[in-house]
């Protein structure tokens, strides 16, 4: 037989509109505009965050030409994998905990990916 499950305790959203773990569903959904209006702000910063990313490289692979380019990218290959050592799955478990107990989010959220995980591998080793 299964173990009963915990009672949540309702965690009141800063707005008013509701509570999140209630179990009613009371979080209610942002209007249609405003909605639109949010997805076209992330839709923008994405492409202008692509574009500068995509002006940056051309540049930096123009200026310093085949010779030197190839430092730029072995450090960013060379982060790309640190990250992910570093990081070792604790976005995840961060987004599970605090999906199963809202109110531990304050606690969770330092160590979890709110911070880089170069910030978080600087304060475990210091």
């Amino acid at each position: 037989m299964a173990a009963p499950r915990a009672q949540r305790t309702p965690v009141p959203l800063p707005d008013g509109r509701g509570s999140v773990g209630d179990g009613r569903g009371s979080l209610t959904a942002p209007a249609p505009k405003r909605l639109a209006t949010n997805l076209l702000f992330l839709m923008a910063g994405e492409f202008t965050a692509k574009l500068l990313t995509f002006a940056t490289f051309s540049y930096l692979a123009r200026t310093l030409g085949p010779r030197d380019y190839w430092f730029v990218e072995f450090t960013l290959a060379l982060r790309v994998v640190v990250t992910l050592a570093v990081d070792l799955g604790l976005g995840s478990y961060g987004a599970r905990e605090i999906a199963r107990n809202p109110a531990r989010a304050p606690q969770l959220s330092p160590d979890c990916g709110c911070f880089s995980p170069s910030a978080r591998w600087r304060r475990w080793a210091y």
